[in-house]
């Protein structure tokens, strides 16, 4: 299967064309991409949401933890007045 943009303003179309070069035959089928690709756009950001979502609270938690540590080793140098 091979994708061709094609129309006025490009869009994708996927089609087969094995049957085509090989045997000079028709195509076997050829649809347009925008569907498709909408489905297959949808189920990648349904499947990878959760995943950015550990992701972000983890950087949360890393950020937080860094912050805390910081805190730690210059806030008592911080409040004795040293720069």
């Amino acid at each position: 299967m091979t994708v061709a943009y094609a129309g006025r303003i490009p869009q994708a179309v996927y089609r087969c064309d094995w049957p085509n070069f090989a045997l000079a035959m028709p195509r076997c089928f050829m649809f347009a991409g925008r569907r498709p690709d909408a489905a297959i756009t949808h189920e990648l950001l349904r499947v990878a949401e959760p995943l950015s979502i550990d992701a972000a609270l983890e950087a949360q938690r890393r950020h937080m933890e860094s912050q805390a540590d910081q805190q730690r080793i210059w806030g008592p140098r911080t409040a004795a007045g040293a720069p």
